[in-house]
């Protein structure tokens, strides 16, 4: 240990916080609530190009039957619940192995694609779906 002090240029208690708050650091990136954010931000993402695609294509008078640009759209395509989707999308709830499947299918995606849009997220990015979804349900409460 003390022959890395040298190249990070702490002292062996500013060592200690330094590792401590690196620690930290990588323990959020597991933050399991974090990941479902991040599976429903990715998921989000996916759709709202689907939905980006719809538009132009609607625009050119142009109806593609196989895009997917709604949960209900998607819902009826896998198989899997409406309100199971949103519960995903919303980042409240784990995908199975199967579900991420459905969807990734469903969206006209690829596994590539959605491990692409997945690593990119950033936190700031969760931190504004978080917020917006709070809003959301705040709105829906009321």
């Amino acid at each position: 240990m003390g022959q890395y002090n040298k190249f990070i240029r702490v002292t062996p208690n500013r060592n200690n916080i330094f590792f401590k708050i690196m620690f930290i650091a990588a323990m959020e990136q597991f933050d399991p609530e974090l990941i479902k954010l991040r599976y429903g931000l990715t998921f989000r993402k996916l759709l709202d190009r689907n939905i980006e695609q719809h538009n132009r294509n609607k625009s050119n008078n142009f109806d593609d039957p196989m895009l997917v640009h709604s949960l209900g759209g998607l819902s009826s395509l896998t198989g899997l619940r409406k309100a199971t989707l949103s519960e995903i999308f919303a980042g409240k709830t784990f995908p199975s192995g199967k579900s991420i499947f459905l969807i990734i299918e469903g969206l006209g995606s690829t596994f590539k694609i959605f491990g692409e849009y997945f690593d990119s997220i950033t936190e700031r990015e969760l931190f504004l779906y978080k917020k917006d979804i709070d809003k959301e349900s705040t709105m829906v409460s009321k």
